[in-house]
């Protein structure tokens, strides 16, 4: 018998891409004013979208949020503070 890397039948992937909680997290990011490529970049990421979202209420920018909270290994992203939140 051989042994595979297959995903058993009950188990639930919940970042699959294109997957619900990726869209989620997304349209999350977008309505906290980041533009569409940025939040697609944090919504893979596995940055918790709600430490974003508490720090931009404690004052921080979007720009200084996702540095806090991008994880180590992911690319960083450019992030255009030309536009107004």
């Amino acid at each position: 018998m051989t042994e595979t890397n297959a995903i058993p039948s009950d188990t639930v992937i919940i970042r699959a891409p294109g997957g619900e909680e990726i869209r989620w997290r997304t349209q999350r990011m977008v309505s906290l004013g980041a533009d569409p490529e940025l939040a697609a970049t944090i919504a893979e990421s596995h940055a918790d979208v709600h430490d974003i979202e508490r720090l931009l209420e404690d004052g921080c920018t979007l720009a200084l949020a996702w540095e806090i909270t991008r994880p180590v290994s992911e690319p960083q992203a450019v992030v255009d503070t030309t536009q107004d939140p």
